[in-house]
């Protein structure tokens, strides 16, 4: 299985080829794109993948089970930016100053990077126990106001402290949707060495990765990914918009970037039809894997690997014809 993002070349294809065939001994070999899987996890082999990951999101086109490389979109928003935001967040609420940080608990021993590791943990279980998608954009100004008529929820920090999460429960998922407080708080805190995110290496535009939007919100990313495609496809690109990824386990997050693209897009094509699927809450981290056993499960897909005879006969440069 290969990331999309970080697909290998032609190059470390043929490697890793000679490496599963020559030190691993396996018996045959098919390098699939999580993109694709995560498209059969949701019963498709075409449409729109949108993966909110850990390190970021990617928006990749799929079409007919291939991917189209021209539409392949990276979106800063992901897990541990928003765990981060969550972090900022909780430190807003006059909380004890050691409640978020565990090396005033442990003692001055404990390594940065571990207590950055540890504190992004308070604000990962913040984000999955607490947050949920807003059913319309948040106005800067009128957040309180709008919102005002829900109750608070209590989440309960590891050290036992109970904070009312009100506002803040909704602020997390409005990051894909406008990414913009990110551009003069986390990242700026990151690039200047000061961030938590910058302390473990996961700075999303650290240097030698792959460019990513931060001005985008994932909507309009969506629509620029499709109309980098074949005109072809671009309806069957919005009509199968897969939303999948450990980020993206927030009630209500597929509804609301339906009614986004559908906004943006009906302005234009009134007669496009938008659907945004996604699997159960649970399963959105493992959209992967589990295209992975449905394809490995179809009886025709030992006609797609490549065996060691093909190998032996033809060398790695043949994974690039058998796995493209």
């Amino acid at each position: 299985m290969c990331d999309t993002l970080t697909s290998p070349s032609p190059l470390h294809s043929r490697r890793l080829t000679e490496l599963m065939f020559e030190k691993l001994q396996v018996p045959s070999l098919f390098l699939a794109k999580d993109a694709v899987l995560d498209c059969y996890a949701c019963g498709r082999s075409t449409g729109l993948v949108v993966d909110i990951g850990s390190s970021g999101t990617v928006l990749t086109p799929v079409a007919d089970g291939w991917v189209e490389s021209k539409g392949v979109i990276r979106s800063v928003v992901g897990g541990r930016v928003m765990d981060a935001l969550a972090l900022e967040l909780l430190g807003k609420m006059s909380l004890p100053p050691q409640t978020l940080s565990p090396r005033l608990h442990q003692g001055s021993d404990v390594h940065a990077s571990y207590d950055a590791l540890l504190r992004l943990e308070i604000g990962r279980r913040f984000k999955e126990a607490a947050c949920r998608t807003a059913d319309a954009a948040l106005a800067q100004g009128d957040n309180e106001a709008r919102l005002s008529a829900f109750p608070t929820l209590s989440h309960q920090l590891p050290d036992g402290t109970v904070v009312n999460a009100g506002i803040e429960r909704f602020l997390l998922p409005e990051l894909c949707f406008d990414p913009s407080p990110l551009a003069d708080g986390i990242l700026a805190a990151g690039r200047n060495g000061s961030g938590v995110l910058d302390a473990l290496g996961l700075l999303p535009t650290r240097d030698g990765a792959p460019p990513c939007n931060t001005d985008l919100g994932l909507p309009r990313l969506i629509c620029d990914s499709t109309l980098r495609c074949e005109a072809d496809f671009q309806h069957s690109m919005t009509n199968n918009i897969v939303v999948c990824g450990g980020g993206s386990a927030f009630e209500g997050l597929p509804e609301r970037i339906k009614a986004e693209v559908e906004r943006i897009v009906h302005a234009n094509a009134p007669t496009w039809k938008i659907k945004a699927v996604a699997p159960a809450v649970g399963e959105r981290a493992l959209c992967a894997w589990l295209g992975g056993s449905i394809l490995a499960s179809l009886g025709s897909f030992s006609e797609l690997t490549m065996i060691r005879a093909e190998y032996q006969e033809h060398g790695a440069v043949l994974v690039e014809r058998k796995c493209p």
